[in-house]
């Protein structure tokens, strides 16, 4: 058993009082930080991010090489207690005890006084640690990941009543999309009404019951679901009755993944919410909802306000789409702004290469994956397979079905990726985001030709999200190529806004983030 002492200097002794600390800083920085983490564990990227920020990756990696074996070395016959592997570095918390004050943390008035390393980002999560260790001390809670770990949301399906034998198909079907969802956006406990629900999960407070209602009629089943709050009973969102074919057929699997998609958009914002409302809020779920909300809002403090609780979500929650969603912002910041120097210096390459490692079932991963796949790599059929394995996994993943619309375009298939567009619209059609799958729809019918209903989504994308200058540019050149030089040149204007020096040879540039419309016959109008 090793003992590490955290108030003043960061000592390391075994069970005979030995002393087996680490000589170098950035070994003692190391180990502070495992020991201060959930499950005393943190990915090797996280970790170069914070000993070793201001190195390149390949250097990066192999310091935290060397600073390995250094703590190995130094726990000698104890060196069993440090455990890595290709993804994470850990304490094995049976062979390591941390060493804190009465009220279980570490004294925050000297907490690692004797680590003062140069590097800006370990200097900046130790004054957080300390900041941290000091409002434990006082009661008081933490925002953005560097508080107590707010417990998981209990969601329980339920039935009203036995569901007729040729039905059950429709109850598992929504049951197992709904569950996949939820699991997929952070940590939910999901379970069915005939389970026991342990009380370790807190007040009612934090439960929800989604209430699955499927009866058949004839050749038709009549479905609806409805969430309910656990502690008040109280109906939170009904969908109301959806009708379709007890038959199985594609067209009523396709309708029982819109109200699985439905539902568990509702779900996820209850659960949010419900988070919200503690003082003590540190929930991983919740900050990701938050910054999901605010990404889509587009302007640069919403998309570094939504990296910062992407950040802080992963920081309590090491999931991989908490990953995957950063870079999917700084792609997104490029999109939007021509540069991400506004967020915070991340390697995105870092980010998604993580994302994959930890999270490779994950359907939000693989799509961010796939789009990274095309815009970095120019990797078309890898983009293909990874879009393909994420829709296999979850047929209502919009993200991933706009990227495979995209993906079909490039291939020739237009009526193909219009009915791919189309489906996702139908996702989200009621979310207050959808201005930004219209475009997904107006690609498919630029690179037809249609350049009349190729406009309308181009329209309807401005219209309903005005701030996102994408849908500017493909007005500008739809309305160039049909000779509408007064509407061009509105739209022009509106572009300059925010890009001063854009000009139309600015579509023309490789580097210009317009890929997909380069690679469509409209740039021929264009010359």
């Amino acid at each position: 058993m090793l003992l590490i002492s955290l108030s003043g200097p960061l000592r390391v002794t075994d069970a005979e009082g030995r002393d087996v600390t680490p000589k170098s800083a950035k070994a003692r920085g190391l180990l502070a930080i495992l020991a201060l983490s959930k499950d005393m564990r943190r990915s090797r990227m996280w970790l170069r991010g914070k000993l070793w920020s201001t190195s390149g990756q390949a250097q990066g990696s192999d310091s935290l090489r060397q600073c390995l074996t250094e703590i190995r070395k130094s726990f000698g016959p104890h060196a069993p207690a440090l455990i890595a592997d290709r993804r994470s570095v850990a304490l094995a918390s049976p062979l390591v005890e941390i060493a804190t004050s009465s009220n279980g943390t570490a004294d925050p008035a000297e907490l690692c006084s004797d680590l003062e390393l140069m590097d800006p980002e370990f200097q900046n999560w130790l004054a957080s640690a300390r900041t941290s260790a000091m409002q434990a001390s006082l009661n008081a809670p933490t925002v953005l990941g560097d508080g107590p770990k707010t417990l998981p949301a209990v969601v329980v399906f339920s039935m009203p009543h036995a569901v007729a034998p040729e039905a059950q198909w429709v109850f598992q079907s929504l049951r197992e999309s709904i569950a996949l969802m939820l699991h997929e956006g952070g940590e939910i406990d999901v379970v069915t009404e005939n389970e026991p629900v342990e009380t370790r999960h807190g007040s009612m407070r934090n439960y929800f019951f989604l209430v699955i209602d499927v009866n058949a009629v004839g050749g038709q089943a009549v479905v609806s679901t409805r969430i309910e709050r656990g502690s008040e009973g109280k109906t939170l969102w009904n969908s109301g009755q959806v009708w379709l074919q007890n038959d199985g057929s594609d067209q009523s699997i396709w309708e029982l993944h819109k109200l699985s998609y439905t539902t568990h958009e509702q779900t996820a914002r209850a659960v949010a919410e419900a988070h919200g409302e503690r003082p003590d809020t540190n929930n991983a779920y919740a900050l990701a909802m938050r910054g999901r909300n605010r990404l889509f809002e587009f302007s640069r403090d919403s998309l570094t306000d939504a990296d910062r609780f992407f950040a802080a979500a992963y920081q309590i929650e090491p999931r991989g789409a908490f990953l995957a969603w950063r870079h999917f912002v700084r792609n997104t910041a490029d999109f939007e702004y021509l540069t991400d120097d506004f967020l915070e210096p991340v390697n995105r390459v870092d980010l998604i290469e993580q994302a994959v490692m930890d999270s490779s079932n994950n359907s939000f991963v693989l799509s961010v994956a796939s789009q990274d796949a095309f815009v970095r790599k120019g990797d078309l059929d890898l983009a293909q397979t990874l879009v393909s394995d994420a829709i296999e996994r979850n047929p209502v993943n919009p993200l991933g079905l706009g990227f495979q619309s995209n993906i079909l375009v490039l291939k020739g298939e237009y009526d193909k990726s219009v009915q791919v567009a189309e489906r996702a619209q139908s996702l989200v059609k009621n979310e207050p985001y959808r201005g930004f799958w219209s475009l997904f729809q107006c690609l498919p019918y630029m690179a037809k030709g249609d350049y009349e209903t190729a406009a309308f989504h181009a329209n309807l994308s401005h219209y309903l999200m005005p701030r996102m200058v994408a849908s500017q540019r493909y007005l500008y050149a739809l309305n160039e190529a049909m000779g509408r030089e007064s509407q061009a040149l509105t739209v022009f204007r509106k572009i300059r806004k925010r890009e001063p020096d854009f000009s139309k040879q600015h579509l023309f540039r490789s580097d210009y983030p317009v890929g997909t419309m380069r690679r469509t016959g409209i740039m021929d109008l264009l010359t």
